[in-house]
């Protein structure tokens, strides 16, 4: 294993960050007026549930894989429910539960934003050879893994 200079490993991480602050910017800036006035945070719901449970999931379920708190979670949802994005309902298994999925609108302006920011990263890629952003693929893939099952051992 080769080590690699710590001020380029820290270029990388301050790199990332900047990406993902960006990437959130325009999630929600170049969007429809719906979207502008959600937070990123409202927005990762809609993609939750679309990306894992598209015909819905619960509160708890939604907020642990975000990880926040499912108070936190709660309030975005609420909002959500208010913008027409998504719905809850009594689930069919446990009527003492509550399911949240997209309603037509909720899927619409997820797969909307979702075109668009790949679209912005397209433009920014256009002239990258496709095995660069395959490496560029697998080394984020690699740190986020690394990332989570440290954080997944924190908690047990």
């Amino acid at each position: 294993m080769s080590t690699i200079a710590f001020p380029t490993l820290e270029n990388l991480w301050q790199l990332i960050f900047e990406a993902s602050y960006f990437l959130q910017t325009a999630a929600t800036e170049f969007s429809d007026d719906c979207l502008q006035r959600i937070t990123f945070s409202q927005l990762r719901v809609l993609g939750i549930i679309a990306k894992l449970h598209p015909v819905g999931m619960r509160l708890k379920d939604i907020a642990q894989a975000l990880r926040l708190s499912t108070a936190t979670t709660s309030v975005a949802i609420d909002t959500l429910v208010e913008l027409g994005l998504v719905i809850r309902e009594t689930s069919t298994e446990d009527r003492r539960a509550v399911t949240i999925s997209l309603t037509p609108l909720g899927i619409k302006i997820r797969d909307d934003n979702s075109r668009k920011i790949t679209l912005i990263v397209q433009e920014a890629l256009s002239d990258s050879a496709p095995d660069g952003i395959d490496a560029a693929i697998e080394t984020i893939t690699k740190i986020c893994n690394h990332i989570k099952l440290k954080l997944e051992g924190k908690r047990s």
